[in-house]
């Protein structure tokens, strides 16, 4: 039996690819709210690289990616404490009323993800692609390849942070 609060992240590959999550409350059964980050539109070709962001509940596109056997969808999921899913609650309700920008290759739904799960943890470090093996992120078109890059660049911020913490204790800054 699942835990009554947990929530699903998804990548899938329609396109350049698409990460969102599912929050599961304790009286959602098997299916919880589905959450996305998206730029507020799009150009004439269907891009965008910067823009006002917005959540858009993407029940939709799950069920269509799960219905298409041609696509690629990853779950990485995560069982969460009542209190976990409360601030996890928090952040979509306060992100939903005043979203941040959103930048193709700086702030996207990849960032939101980990932002959510964060929260959620209450832990800065918290990262969601570790619940995702590095192979299958490769697979799911360009988002994918944007989640390995994240996961790369926050494991070479963690050893950067802490040599500078330790030069910092040994009076070398």
């Amino acid at each position: 039996m699942p835990s009554p609060h947990r929530a699903h992240f998804y990548l899938d590959s329609i396109r350049v690819g698409h990460a969102y999550l599912e929050l599961f409350g304790p009286d959602d059964g098997d299916e919880g709210e589905v959450y996305g980050f998206y730029p507020e539109r799009f150009d004439g070709d269907g891009e965008v690289l910067v823009d006002r962001g917005e959540i858009r509940h993407d029940r939709e596109r799950l069920e269509r990616v799960r219905a298409r056997p041609d696509l690629e969808l990853l779950t990485g999921r995560t069982d969460l404490s009542p209190e976990q899913y409360r601030r996890a609650a928090k952040f979509l309700d306060d992100f939903e009323a005043d979203p941040r920008r959103y930048y193709f290759l700086g702030y996207n739904c990849i960032d939101f993800l980990q932002d959510v799960y964060r929260a959620a943890r209450d832990d800065e470090r918290a990262d969601v692609l570790r619940l995702f093996r590095a192979a299958d992120l490769a697979r799911v078109s360009a988002t994918g390849w944007y989640a390995v890059v994240a996961q790369a660049r926050q494991r070479v911020g963690r050893v950067l942070r802490k040599r500078l913490t330790d030069d910092r204790a040994g009076g070398k800054v």
